[in-house]
């Protein structure tokens, strides 16, 4: 669960206050068909409304501009990278720019492909509208032991059940690195005077005024069976989908109690780090997650 400890939740509130320009919504859903196929559907759309604005002679003018332009999907190199990422044989299937029923603008990626088995689901899918100008940082993203959310999530597909695997191989579990002595180096920052603790980045008043901006912002992976779901230990789940995660920026940012609690088990061993997780998130209004690292689902028959 590296990734889970080493900046996931970090992300969730920089996400938070990087998307102050309007509420987002990042889906990624994976369809599993009972042969191994499917398809990886990505959804990305953003409102154009500003946490902080002032009024000009133009505005009424310069947001029906906003209103009537359209997000392209990411350009074509960048897509055929994810796809190969995913694993062989995984392609894009299509990508286009669409408007979702709140009338935000976006896009959606679907890739599809041929065996599950051979699928890794990997951040970048949440992070398809970010724009990486060198393909060198977006690969070293990708191979980053630090990544958020998905974070290496594999499959595997017994007979008429998928078994989902999070986070299966760590380079670097919990607590080793922090084992182990650092190179010897001069840091004149070392022994610099501490000014002691860091009070509170924002107010409670600024989350409370966030919560309000980014009330419908959200960001979810789901994993959806073709058929349905006879039974599975999932955590979180549907008649036809099982939840991996689910963050509404919105109840999460009323919760500042809460968001310190998540900051403080963030560096305990993987074990300890996904059972307090767990219950942390029974207790947090807005968040779903599924600590479990396997996961057994079965197809309705």
């Amino acid at each position: 669960m590296v990734g889970w400890q080493n900046g996931w939740w970090t992300a969730v509130l920089l996400v938070a206050t990087l998307a102050s320009i309007g509420c987002f919504e990042e889906s990624v859903v994976v369809k599993v068909n009972r042969d191994g196929s499917g398809v990886i559907h990505v959804r990305s759309y953003q409102q154009k409304t500003k946490l902080f604005s002032f009024g000009s002679a133009d505005s009424s003018e310069s947001s029906k501009d906003e209103e009537d332009e359209t997000v392209p999907p990411p350009p074509d190199a960048k897509l055929q990278r994810v796809a190969k990422a995913l694993g062989p044989g995984v392609r894009v299937q299509q990508a286009v720019s669409k408007t979702n029923a709140h009338g935000w603008k976006g896009f959606e990626v679907v890739f599809a492909f041929d065996d599950i088995d051979h699928v890794v689901l990997h951040d970048e899918l949440l992070e398809l509208g970010d724009d990486d100008e060198e393909e060198d940082e977006a690969e070293a993203k990708a191979n980053d032991n630090t990544t958020k959310w998905l974070a290496d999530t594999r499959f595997r597909l017994q007979d008429d059940r998928l078994v989902i695997l999070q986070r299966p191989s760590q380079k670097s579990p919990a607590g080793e690195s922090a084992d182990r002595e650092p190179p010897a180096t001069t840091d004149p920052f070392a022994e610099a005077s501490k000014s002691g603790p860091a009070g509170p980045i924002m107010s409670e008043a600024m989350l409370q005024s966030m919560a309000a901006a980014l009330k419908d912002a959200r960001v979810g992976v789901f994993v959806e069976l073709e058929g349905g779901i006879a039974d599975t230990d999932a955590r979180y789940y549907s008649d036809q989908q099982v939840t991996l995660l689910k963050a509404e920026l919105g109840p999460l940012l009323k919760q500042p109690k809460a968001l310190e609690q998540m900051k403080r088990i963030e560096d305990l061993p993987a074990a300890q780090f996904r059972a307090e997780l767990q219950e942390l998130v029974e207790e947090i209004d807005g968040l779903e997650v599924d600590t479990n690292p396997e996961i057994s689902v079965g197809f309705a028959s």
